[in-house]
């Protein structure tokens, strides 16, 4: 073999020398990003939500969640009593890059809810409200059920929880006794009545007729009687119902009497007893007053005292009351909404260990049920915040409002205002 030993066959040797350690270098550098890239790729992590100084939900862990992967929903965040839930620490990620715990933050404080059980559509029993009642507590118990006749207790709607976690109400329900009463009722609820007031022998008036009106419905009221010359009105025949139950025609009578002989009037009107009744109305708590054997021009009797239902207001009577007694008729009281009437009867103001400002507000409605909105603005140096809360109270209900505040430094003093708008 003789060797190329000029210039030129050198130089191709030395370029072939340096092709092969370039390529040997290229193989060697993708093989180091091939292996770095598996690791890469294979890498799994573990998120972890603990519940931290004051949760009282067990710690939830996922494993073996690749990189990049979207992070996995929270638990619910259940505290001890007198705590609320603030957010978890540190704030979560939307993707897993790493292994990470969140843990829950508490603030000092508690949501009170209302819980009702309600007759429902064929329940005699009263509602009963229970206010106040903080989140985690027992639920209370149900109370005793009465039904209309005919029908017997089928549970609750929706089922009993066994504590308290939100404003809820548990309506009755009911099943028909008897399911033939189901058609009865059916026929009841799909025929339709009239009711006729005519002017009898000797009124004047045209006859009133009424037709369309639902079995069960009220009774519509007579019309005015205008008879003869030489005739008082002396009633209905027969006496009028308060509901209607079936196609019926009422009759005006008629008693004679002389116009020109008073005495025979004077009589009559001296004879004829009148029945004067003060009702409660649609939102009245006292009882009906029921006041006979009036006689005609007496002086018509004290109303009673009137007291209604927690959120309304007395506002007359109706028809108004008239000084004396000229027929039998019936006053019935009249009630107006009671607006909310809130004030605040506590605040506080403190810091997180976030640095979060918070305003703790506590708020009493004096008035009746009704939604207001509490505002409260903070102010540090030259800044301002403002930040509103609409809140529901019942009647005579107090709850707390808190608002967190992230802007302000919690290392600095503040100023703070508080109002209510209706």
């Amino acid at each position: 073999m003789v060797s190329d030993l000029s210039p030129s066959g050198s130089k191709n040797k030395i370029k072939r020398m340096k092709l092969i350690s370039i390529i040997v270098i290229g193989i060697v550098l993708l093989g180091l990003a091939l292996s770095v890239s598996g690791c890469i790729d294979n890498k799994t992590y573990t998120v972890t939500y603990a519940p931290g100084t004051h949760g009282t939900f067990s710690p939830q862990d996922i494993s073996g969640i690749a990189s990049g992967s979207q992070t996995p929903t929270a638990p619910t965040a259940i505290g001890e009593p007198g705590y609320i839930f603030n957010g978890w620490s540190p704030e979560i990620k939307p993707t897993v890059t790493e292994n990470i715990t969140y843990t829950a933050q508490w603030i000092e404080g508690h949501l009170e809810y209302t819980v009702t059980y309600a007759p429902g559509s064929h329940g005699t029993f009263p509602a009963k409200v229970t206010n106040g009642l903080v989140a985690g507590t027992a639920t209370p118990a149900a109370p005793a059920t009465t039904g209309e006749s005919g029908y017997f207790f089928n549970g609750w709607s929706p089922a009993v929880k066994s504590t308290v976690t939100e404003n809820i109400t548990y309506t009755a329900q009911w099943t028909d006794a008897d399911p033939a009463i189901d058609f009865i009722n059916f026929i009841l609820e799909n025929i339709n009545y009239t009711v006729t007031y005519a002017p009898g022998s000797h009124g004047t008036f045209p006859a009133q007729v009424t037709g369309g009106l639902a079995h069960g419905s009220k009774t519509p009221a007579a019309p005015t009687t205008t008879g003869q010359s030489g005739y008082v009105f002396n009633g209905w025949s027969p006496a009028v119902k308060s509901t209607v139950t079936e196609n019926i025609t009422y009759t005006a009578q008629w008693t004679d009497a002389d116009p020109a002989n008073n005495s025979i009037i004077k009589f009559i009107l001296e004879n004829i007893n009148y029945t004067v009744t003060y009702a409660p109305g649609s939102h009245g708590t006292f009882p009906a007053q029921v006041t006979s054997g009036l006689a005609h021009g007496s002086k018509t009797p004290a109303a009673p005292t009137t007291t209604g239902q927690p959120g309304y207001v007395f506002n007359g009577w109706s028809p108004t009351v008239k000084s004396n007694v000229t027929e039998n008729i019936t006053y019935t009281a009249q009630w107006i909404k009671e607006p909310p009437n809130v004030y605040v009867t506590g605040h506080t103001s403190y810091s997180n260990p976030q640095n979060h400002r918070i305003i703790d507000v506590s708020v009493h409605n004096y008035g009746g049920d009704g939604a207001v909105v509490v505002w409260t603005t903070v102010t540090q140096g030259k800044n301002e915040w403002t930040l509103s809360q609409p809140v529901h109270l019942n009647s005579k209900e107090t709850k707390k409002v808190i608002f967190v505040f992230f802007e302000p430094s919690a290392l600095s003093s503040i100023n703070y205002n508080i109002w209510i708008e209706n």
